[in-house]
């Protein structure tokens, strides 16, 4: 039996646990064993669901948790995120992400202590919208000696991003020919 630790029932993570308790028969075929959560951090109260009981205020509670073998994080943004992912990676646990914002920012210092540690770290979420590249990348591609990915990857207010100190959307303007792009396309 896997136990999960999931930070965060918000959206997302609360799209996770209604997966993985309505769905577990499925879920554990798929895993080749049982599936379930164990603990669930989140500062607000849920003392209305059937689970309530696994929802906990306290981190360390999930994080440092005996019982739970993967932490799934599903709060978004740098930190807590961050502190949460070292302390769970130190602590032995595999981790699991969606969260763009702290791969981009702190992925090479995850991936580097989840290798030190013997643990994985999983961010297949946090490419592309969820489709799948990581894999495919690592899985399938193995024969072949990459030095580089190139594409177009956007996530955010494209006002925002510049390109040599030049925005992106003056940048994307001009190449269109002065039609205006909609930032899904960027």
């Amino acid at each position: 039996m896997i136990k999960i630790g999931l930070l965060g029932h918000g959206v997302v993570g609360s799209g996770v646990a209604e997966i993985l308790l309505q769905n577990a028969d499925v879920v554990a075929a798929s895993a080749g064993q049982g599936v379930a959560i164990a603990k669930i951090l989140d500062l607000r109260d849920f003392s209305g669901l059937s689970y309530s009981k696994l929802f906990t205020k306290e981190a360390d509670d999930v994080l440092l948790n005996a019982e739970v073998d993967v932490i799934v994080e599903c709060m978004g943004g740098k930190e807590p995120a961050r502190t949460f992912a070292l302390k769970a990676l130190d602590a032995g646990k595999s981790f699991v992400t969606s969260n763009k914002a702290l791969i981009a920012a702190h992925g090479e210092e995850l991936i580097a202590l989840a290798r030190r540690k013997n643990v994985h770290i999983l961010y297949e979420g946090s490419t592309g919208g969820g489709i799948p590249l990581i894999h495919p990348i690592r899985h399938c591609l193995g024969a072949n000696r990459l030095t580089r990915v190139v594409g177009c990857f956007f996530c955010g207010d494209v006002s925002r991003v510049d390109y040599n100190g030049v925005p992106v959307y003056r940048i994307v303007h001009g190449l269109s020919g002065g039609r205006v792009v909609p930032a899904v396309f960027i």
